[in-house]
């Protein structure tokens, strides 16, 4: 695992945004003197043991890469940005919907727009995330509870909509900095629809990755050049026919030490996600990225150019043949879609 430096944000840092916005906002800082591609972050939750890290990913003010599976097109990337070790997980994100259900941004009454039962839960009058499902392993207690299935907190939240995406990494900003001053997504109304988010990549609050983005980070190699394309030097990148840290392309058994997804051609015959993570240290790719293929699916922000009421999404997941796990396609879905493998990575702009 590549990992240079590690930043350590104690639990202290997050209890501030209780009592002094102020405070808080200035606290919010990054200790490491020396910071590079690589730089750890780890960021632990208000008043909480919940943890998770996110990496930095690029640093520099311009860097062309290869797209598609066959590398034939590349792109520019002009972006310094943070992206999470790992897929949002389930306690993590039961954490933040229950931060937003006790500042009141979630009615009880169902029919308004944010409303909220044990079924849906909604907001701008769309749905963010059902609670009634088999794949989702976070459910509301009809009172004053949003939680995680015990045993499934580690495991990657699964059946978010684009909607609840967007709100998820909103409302964590807002509990980071005790206000709204760097949320990445405005627009949003009690009748809300997706194209009318505007998004501020400039802000540092937490966001989705854009799809080159998202791109980048899985197929950064570094200084190694295994299985890279052609051409591509300082740092290397995975061909785009192979899961994301992989030696070898997606066909091969190389796949099996970097991906969770579905062997057999058969999703529902005892296939399911696992614990984030799970295969280890050595499954990481050169970011020290976990599950970047695989898993579950990754929600992007990009909205499809032409077609409009779709949004990208990356990755593969657990009930997808390795096909899917290549780096170099991308997907799309209906910003509503409730797709049970669906789930997301957190990024944030370096600032």
């Amino acid at each position: 695992m590549n990992r240079f430096y590690r930043t350590t944000l104690s639990a202290l840092l997050f209890l501030t945004v209780f009592t002094s916005c102020q405070d808080a906002g200035e606290s919010w800082t990054d200790s490491s003197s020396i910071r590079g591609v690589g730089t750890v972050e780890e960021i632990t939750l208000p008043g909480s043991d919940i943890a998770f890290s996110m990496v930095l990913a690029n640093t520099a003010d311009s860097i062309t890469l290869p797209t598609r599976t066959d590398d034939s097109v590349t792109a520019t990337l002009d972006s310094h940005f943070w992206i999470a070790e790992t897929e949002l997980t389930n306690e993590t994100a039961a954490a933040i919907l229950q931060w937003a259900f006790n500042r009141g941004k979630f009615s009880t009454t169902f029919s308004d727009h944010n409303g909220i039962n044990t079924e849906d839960l909604k907001y701008g009058g769309q749905v963010l995330l059902r609670f009634d499902t088999t794949s989702t392993q976070i459910a509301y207690d009809g009172s004053i509870d949003i939680y995680c299935t015990p045993g499934y907190e580690q495991y990657p939240l699964a059946g978010i909509h684009w909607y609840g995406a967007i709100l998820l990494c909103n409302w964590l900003t807002e509990m980071r900095d005790g206000n709204t001053d760097n949320l990445v997504y405005t627009g949003i109304d009690t009748d809300w629809l997706h194209d009318e988010t505007i998004d501020d990549p400039s802000k540092t609050g937490f966001r989705l990755p854009y799809s080159i983005e998202w791109e980048y980070a899985a197929r950064y190699r570094g200084s190694d050049p295994t299985n890279s394309v052609p051409d591509f030097a300082d740092p290397y990148f995975t061909r785009g026919d192979s899961a994301s840290g992989a030696p070898a392309a997606h066909t091969t058994t190389a796949t099996l030490l970097y991906a969770v997804y579905c062997t057999d051609g058969n999703p529902y015959d005892g296939e399911e996600a696992k614990q984030a993570g799970s295969l280890g240290p050595d499954s990481t790719n050169a970011l020290g990225l976990f599950d970047m293929s695989g898993n579950v699916s990754e929600w992007c922000f990009n909205q499809h150019a032409t077609t409009t009421s779709y949004r990208v999404f990356k990755s593969g997941s657990w009930d997808n043949d390795s096909t899917h796990l290549q780096v170099g396609i991308g997907y799309l879905a209906r910003h509503d879609s409730s797709r049970i493998s669906m789930g997301l990575r957190l990024c944030r702009t370096d600032g």
